[in-house]
């Protein structure tokens, strides 16, 4: 089976991103449909972890009143994901705050955000994820 991450080119028609999603979109499904006939990861992957990155674009900045319930959940969430099995490590701020609050390196829109956390596996993101 081929790896659709290695099929990244860019198209003139079609930007990166909906491609890279679309990819990616299949890999996942590919995982899930191995998970569900019983199919065992390579035992060679066994000590590998899973890094999960979202990069985002707020609505309004992060003090504003629009975003106000998202901040404020900000802890509860995350405090949920650190206690969740299979969790390894989250992106912080430099006082230990939400990754929210990480400037992204050559980004210079403030309302860009991301988030980047570490698991042990594929299925227990799934599990903290749904």
């Amino acid at each position: 089976m081929s790896d659709p991450l290695n099929q990244l080119e860019p198209q003139p028609t079609e930007a990166p991103d909906a491609q890279f999603a679309q990819a990616l979109r299949a890999r996942i499904e590919g995982i899930e449909a191995r998970a569900t006939t019983g199919e065992t990861v390579p035992t060679d992957s066994a000590a590998w972890h899973l890094a999960e990155l979202n990069l985002g674009v707020f609505n309004a900045p992060l003090d504003s009143p629009e975003m106000a319930e998202f901040v404020g959940a900000l802890d509860r969430i995350n405090a949920l994901a650190d206690a969740a099995p299979g969790f390894v490590w989250r992106m912080t701020d430099d006082d230990g705050g939400p990754s929210s609050n990480v400037e992204v390196p050559g980004a210079s829109d403030p309302l860009l955000a991301s988030n980047l956390s570490v698991w042990e596996d594929y299925e227990s993101l799934r599990e903290y994820m749904y």
